[in-house]
């Protein structure tokens, strides 16, 4: 399959996902809270499909994805559709975390916004680890981080650091990267 075409059906894949996710705008146009992290769970997900871990991040073959949750979950019910998936042969498994020594053992990580003001100790203690960072908090990207989840003319868009993914071992796919807004200077 040409990758023009492959592309067009990855955007058809993620519109079809957040059209059966029952997204529909409040009467004012606007996305509803329990709406908007519908979408970034379902957004998690498939960012989880379109990353390479290095092999020895998993401490087997039969090793479960971990996703972990840093902070508040803001995502109620939303991680259980998606909990136990498989991705990229393996089972998502979803983690709340508490203690920052255990971040690490992600391979995944959303970073709640409760959590914005230790983000430099997070980023520290992540540092050459091969741990997909994610959140929806405000200059996340030039933090550090990976992966930011921002709503733009109320629809969930999605910005990627993959200058920031490769020095941590990480390598994302070219499919999504054309579906990201990626600034200039984090090529």
């Amino acid at each position: 399959m040409p990758l023009r075409r492959f592309s067009c059906c990855l955007s058809f894949f993620l519109v079809a996902l957040v059209l059966a996710a029952g997204w529909v705008p409040d009467a004012r146009g606007e996305l509803s809270r329990l709406q908007e992290y519908e979408i970034k769970a379902a957004y998690i997900y498939n960012f989880a499909k379109y990353v390479e871990w290095p092999a020895d991040s998993f401490a087997s073959e039969s090793a479960p994805l971990i996703l972990g949750i840093l902070g508040d979950n803001p995502f109620g019910p939303h991680l259980e559709k998606i909990a136990g998936k498989s991705v990229r042969g393996r089972k998502l498994a979803i983690r709340q975390i508490s203690d920052y020594r255990n971040i690490a053992l992600c391979h995944l990580l959303y970073i709640s916004r409760s959590e914005a003001g230790n983000l430099k100790k997070i980023m520290s203690i992540l540092a050459n680890q091969p741990v997909l960072t994610i959140a929806d908090m405000k200059n996340f990207i030039t933090g550090g981080g990976m992966i930011s989840l921002v709503v733009l003319q109320n629809k969930v868009r999605f910005m990627i650091n993959p200058r920031k993914a490769k020095e941590q071992g990480l390598t994302i796919s070219s499919l999504l990267l054309k579906l990201a807004i990626i600034d200039e200077n984090e090529r």
